[in-house]
């Protein structure tokens, strides 16, 4: 989403961002609310499959959160921001583990040119679970809490 490079082929080409910009031109809006219909449409299409227990969350994001994203304009695959400092979509890959290891979200989103504070955070949950538990209420909190990016950006 930050410098001159070119956007990946799912997003319309567009230059530098700024935290204090508009977002999308009108003609970025359009494509992404088209990549972002087609994606509700393969859902609708196949709703059974996904909503299946067997239907993981690893494949939830690949086959639609990441696209998602991507179709708003930010980087997620690290096409465009080669520099691991400077990307402002840092993608939890690895094996989660409850207890004494720490959790992380499964997105964190910065804006250019501070990547040290994250502004956002997504956390990605297979469609056939709950969404509306205690836990998984508890969970995202703790990622803004224990990040204090709600403290860190009341100015912002």
């Amino acid at each position: 989403m930050s410098g001159t490079s070119k956007r990946n082929s799912n997003a319309a080409t567009q230059t530098s961002r700024q935290p204090d910009s508009s977002g999308l031109g009108l003609a970025e809006f359009d494509r992404a609310y088209q990549i972002v219909s087609e994606l509700a449409d393969r859902f609708r299409a196949h709703e059974r499959r996904y909503l299946s227990a067997d239907y993981q969350e690893a494949e939830c994001r690949k086959d639609f959160i990441d696209k998602f994203w991507k179709a708003l304009g930010w980087d997620v695959d690290h096409d465009a921001q080669k520099n691991p400092y400077e990307q402002e979509v840092k993608v939890e890959r690895g094996t989660l583990y409850e207890g004494t290891a720490r959790k992380r979200a499964d997105y964190a989103f910065f804006l250019a040119p501070n990547f040290r504070d994250v502004r956002f955070f997504v956390e990605a949950k297979k469609p056939s679970c709950e969404f509306g538990t205690p836990e998984h209420y508890f969970q995202t909190l703790c990622y803004g809490w224990g990040n204090k990016t709600a403290k860190q950006h009341q100015s912002s």
